[in-house]
């Protein structure tokens, strides 16, 4: 048995009140904060160990199981508490919202759901067990009871995003719910009008239907709407740089060009949309244009190595390069592609796709363009 093995049977044996835990010094191969969070257990299992009314240290233990990914130890520490007897009303509505937590994370939807009602009936505010349920139904995929309970909880934000899920769910299971799904987005647009989601959503079905002038206006209109610190997320969808089909095609940037950029212009000046209308600009190969944005883009965030980099590329094709450069540019070219483009301002993680809701801390429209490599 590894050493790993031994100390964690040797926990989950403290957290049934069995034995003592294992000495956790010379441990090789884990991190400080892994180390720290087993010390902490460690400790807790003692108290716990040492002190069998310390309800309030059996709870967090249990917690700490849980966020270390042991969902079967956090339930049966949850369920050996509720089996005693001295158990307070108010303790016992607690360890019946923390196990509805539990099976929540699992996916074991009934017996969360069961758990939140005896929480509820307990004396759990009926708030606080609706922002559990919206977060359940919406990972479970049950996006309109989610839209229900986000409405409730009064997260517009959470609400239209779903709205829109629900709505794309519609849309790709029959063509003839399509009327129904854009519906649903033109709701989610009246319940929070900034939705980059909703109007990305709209924009691309217009371009899809190869009707250029309904999508340029939906695109005006959206620009009206979205706040500029989040407008990277509307040409992030539109643009769908992830696609090398869709960067090959010269026509759809073209017309992307033809029919976006000029109201673009009329914003006020960001780098990020001087930058995305670069890069369509380049992938219909209109190079000086695309150096001329990007120049501006570079002027109002001179550190923004994103750009310095697509700048070099352009100027590469406008004017060519030794081959030993070329290389080493194609070289950190897609190296950056495997580089975290996107970072929560809320708790700071990092992620190469866009995210509309922090799948860490759950914060909505927290994501931000990460411009310099310090960031």
């Amino acid at each position: 048995m590894s050493l790993w093995s031994q100390i964690k049977n040797g926990l989950l044996a403290v957290a049934a009140g069995k034995t003592a835990t294992p000495f956790l010094g010379g441990l090789h191969g884990i991190s400080p904060d892994e180390k720290d969070t087993l010390s902490v257990i460690h400790d807790l299992s003692r108290v716990v160990k040492n002190n069998p009314e310390a309800m309030e240290t059996y709870l967090a233990l249990g917690s700490l199981f849980r966020a270390r990914g042991d969902f079967e130890r956090a339930v049966q520490i949850r369920e050996s508490l509720l089996l005693r007897p001295e158990l307070t009303l108010n303790f016992k509505a607690r360890t019946y919202f923390e196990l509805g937590q539990d099976y929540r994370r699992v996916g074991i939807l009934d017996r969360a759901l069961h758990a939140y009602a005896e929480a509820a009936r307990l004396g759990i505010p009926q708030m606080q067990i609706n922002a559990e349920l919206a977060v359940l139904y919406a990972d479970s995929g049950d996006f309109a009871k989610a839209v229900n309970y986000y409405v409730l909880l009064g997260n517009k934000i959470a609400a239209a995003h779903y709205m829109v899920r629900q709505a794309k769910e519609l849309s790709g299971h029959a063509p003839h719910n399509m009327k129904k799904s854009i519906r649903l987005i033109n709701k989610a647009l009246k319940v929070y009008p900034a939705s980059p989601e909703a109007w990305s959503t709209l924009v691309l079905g217009e371009i899809a239907e190869n009707r250029w002038k309904h999508a340029s206006k939906m695109f005006q209109k959206s620009l009206e709407q979205i706040p500029s610190a989040k407008i990277f997320m509307l040409f992030e969808e539109i643009l769908d740089l992830h696609s090398e089909e869709k960067t090959a095609d010269k026509t759809y940037y073209n017309l992307l060009a033809e029919n976006f950029l000029p109201f673009i212009q009329e914003r006020v000046p960001k780098a990020a949309p001087y930058y995305f209308g670069a890069l369509a600009l380049k992938y219909c190969e209109r190079y000086e244009e695309a150096d001329q944005w990007l120049t501006k883009a570079l002027i109002i965030q001179p550190d923004f190595w994103f750009g310095h980099l697509a700048q070099l590329d352009i100027a590469r094709k406008q004017h060519g390069l030794p081959p030993i450069f070329g290389t080493d540019l194609d070289f950190f070219i897609a190296q950056s592609k495997k580089l975290r483009r996107f970072l929560c301002t809320a708790c700071g993680l990092k992620r190469n796709t866009l995210f509309y809701c922090c799948p860490r801390c759950r914060s909505w429209h927290s994501a931000d363009y990460i411009f310099t490599l310090s960031d």
